[in-house]
């Protein structure tokens, strides 16, 4: 099997970083990230992670910027609520 690293991965670890959150930056398209959105819905963005751990590695995040699952809570009544 052959050996999965890349090694750009360091210098963007070590290296600058945008202010404010990265998740916020993706989802408001800034130019000072790099938007690989594969999906959005209201909620939720799909994303394929920049510096992948495995090949394929995506990230699923919420729209709204949060620091707690708790708060999601009201989302999940809302949906709750409506019928498809």
């Amino acid at each position: 099997m052959e050996y999965f690293f890349n090694f750009e991965k360091l210098a963007y670890v070590t290296g600058k970083k945008p202010d404010g959150c990265i998740l916020c930056l993706i989802r408001d398209n800034s130019p000072e990230v790099v938007n690989l959105t594969v999906h959005e819905s209201e909620l939720f963005i799909v994303s394929i992670n920049l510096y992948p751990f495995n090949p394929g590695h995506l990230m699923i995040f919420p729209q709204r910027h949060t620091y707690t699952c708790i708060l999601f809570l009201d989302i999940h009544v809302n949906l709750e609520s409506q019928t498809y």
